[in-house]
């Protein structure tokens, strides 16, 4: 089994499709990664796909969870207080687009203190969590969850940072440089399959296309309607 899982993760991590997969940019994230940088991720799946495919150069704290501390646009934020932690470190941030969209103004911040941060932003322009949830446990229904959100490497060049946008994955491996060898801070605007996901169990069951009864229910629920004003 460990094999096969090693397996998957390799072809996941070496995948030329479009649109880019999340673990490519891991493991172009990881071949960079110094000893002593600091990873943040934000909530939701950035947390999976940085655990399972950004591996630790040496033992301590340098990989920073938003897990049970907050929820949405957590990285951005805890870069500041990393970066004064740890002032010689580079800090890099992981983020959806839907929370790189809470607290995008801090990036003002970054430029203020100069910290040197690298803020990924895997853009599948969607709310994945709770669109993979609706899919699954609602017969398909798709409600407020799809964004249609700025160019976030445009918004970065007006904050002050550097801007770059990746759309093809033989674009990643140079602009991974580009932004590790940036002095200022970096915002990488990665688009990414809105279909891809970190949690097995939704992978499979997204492949079975089917639906689900609602699960952590302990007694029978009403079925949900749509409203008629929808």
């Amino acid at each position: 089994m460990k094999a096969v899982a090693q397996r998957e993760r390799d072809e996941l991590e070496t995948s030329d499709v479009s649109p880019i997969q999340p673990p490519r940019v891991m493991r172009e994230l990881a071949a960079r990664l110094e000893p002593d940088d600091v990873v943040i991720s934000d909530a939701s799946f950035s947390a999976g796909w940085i655990a399972t495919h950004v591996p630790a150069k040496k033992a301590g704290r340098r990989f920073i969870y938003a897990r049970g501390q907050g929820g949405l646009g957590y990285a951005v934020p805890a870069a500041l207080g990393a970066a004064a932690a740890l002032p010689d470190s580079r800090v890099i941030t992981v983020s959806g687009d839907g929370g790189f969209g809470y607290a995008i103004g801090e990036l003002a911040t970054h430029v203020q203190q100069r910290i040197r941060s690298i803020n990924i932003v895997l853009n599948n322009g969607t709310l994945g969590w709770l669109a993979m949830w609706q899919r699954l446990f609602f017969d398909g229904l798709q409600q407020s969850v799809d964004l249609s959100g700025p160019d976030f490497a445009v918004v970065a060049g007006g904050l002050g940072l550097k801007g770059i946008r990746v759309d093809e994955p033989d674009r990643l491996a140079g602009a991974m440089d580009e932004a590790f060898t940036c002095d200022a801070p970096v915002v990488m605007d990665v688009r990414i399959d809105p279909d891809a996901t970190p949690i097995h169990s939704y992978r499979r069951r997204l492949a079975e296309g089917r639906t689900y009864p609602r699960p952590g229910t302990v007694y029978q629920l009403p079925p949900w309607r749509r409203s008629p004003s929808l």
